[in-house]
């Protein structure tokens, strides 16, 4: 019996930094104050953001750095900061096994979230 090798062709730059499918979809209203709720609670989480629109593409030991964040819970803000859409990563939650993640800001989905806000508080 001859083996049969698969070989699928690497993913694009572009691929990876596409919206994870775990993250809220943004048309839910609720996902949104959600995003805006963590943002607001967490001097910290506006501390990384303001860092990465001023240093887009930086590793977790530059944010680090750069916010004084410490490291023990640093981990936990890009997790849930990614989780809400409002930083991604250059690498896909599922491929980053053994790889380092650059995060940026997704200033699009940022001005969406207060679009919403100002919206539903002011009509």
């Amino acid at each position: 019996m001859t083996r049969r090798t698969v070989t699928t062709p690497p993913r694009s730059r572009s691929l990876a930094l596409q919206r994870d499918s775990s993250v809220p979809d943004p048309q839910d209203p609720n996902a949104g104050l959600d995003a805006l709720s963590a943002l607001a609670r967490s001097p910290q989480y506006r501390r990384i953001i303001r860092f990465l629109i001023d240093h887009p593409n930086s590793y977790k030991g530059q944010i680090q750095e750069g916010t004084g964040v410490a490291t023990s819970s640093l981990g936990r803000h890009l997790a849930e900061l990614e989780s809400t859409g409002v930083i991604v990563g250059d690498v896909r939650g599922e491929d980053r096994r053994g790889y380092a993640v650059r995060y940026t800001v997704d200033v699009p989905h940022v001005e969406q979230l207060v679009d919403q806000l100002r919206i539903e508080l002011l009509g």
